[in-house]
């Protein structure tokens, strides 16, 4: 068991080291545009993950949530896009070509809670490995835009907040839709 594999948590100084909680608002034409909002995103998990284990929330400005999600450790990060037990008592129920878009980007449906305790309500993927933070940047991103439909000009509201846990391990689970998923140490 290795609790940091990539080594983002090196010997950096405590106060840079710190977690962090904080809000902002920018859109992707504010940003650079998707490359350039994308490459921000996985620099700024980067930092987070060297910091601890975060969630980081990105919601849509405009119509109020269509958002994703992420829990990012240095061992790889549970994502969350949300789902009808959030958008339904609303009416802003997912369309069929939605939940078509979400199962060919790979996203797994939402777990029924009755039947599986601490289920995901939500979408859900675990990233695993050396990219996941890439990866987790590409999941919150496209889906915010391709199923959620997130404008350029829209802000995107970004919340980061330390998680409740920081100490996590990747457990091999070939039985698992990803080979594995991330475990709570404490």
């Amino acid at each position: 068991m290795h609790t940091d594999p990539h080594g983002f948590l090196g010997e950096a100084d405590a106060d840079q080291r710190a977690p962090v909680s904080e809000s902002f608002l920018v859109s992707i034409s504010g940003g650079g545009g998707v490359d350039a909002f994308r490459c921000a995103l996985v620099r700024k998990f980067a930092d987070l993950v060297g910091r601890g284990s975060h969630c980081v929330i990105l919601e849509r400005t405009f119509l109020e949530r269509h958002y994703t999600q992420a829990l990012l450790t240095p061992v790889g990060a549970h994502v969350e896009a949300v789902g009808h037990r959030y958008l339904e008592p609303v009416g802003l129920e997912l369309s069929g070509d939605q939940i078509d878009e979400l199962t060919r980007r790979g996203w797994q449906p939402p777990l029924d809670p009755d039947e599986h305790d601490g289920a995901p309500e939500n979408w859900w993927i675990e990233e695993p490995g050396p990219h996941h933070l890439d990866a987790t940047a590409d999941q919150l991103l496209s889906t915010l835009i391709g199923v959620y439909g997130l404008t350029a000009d829209e802000p995107v509201s970004v919340t980061v907040f330390p998680a409740d846990c920081q100490e996590w391990e990747w457990v091999d689970d070939p039985t698992e839709p990803f080979g594995g998923y991330i475990d709570s140490l404490e």
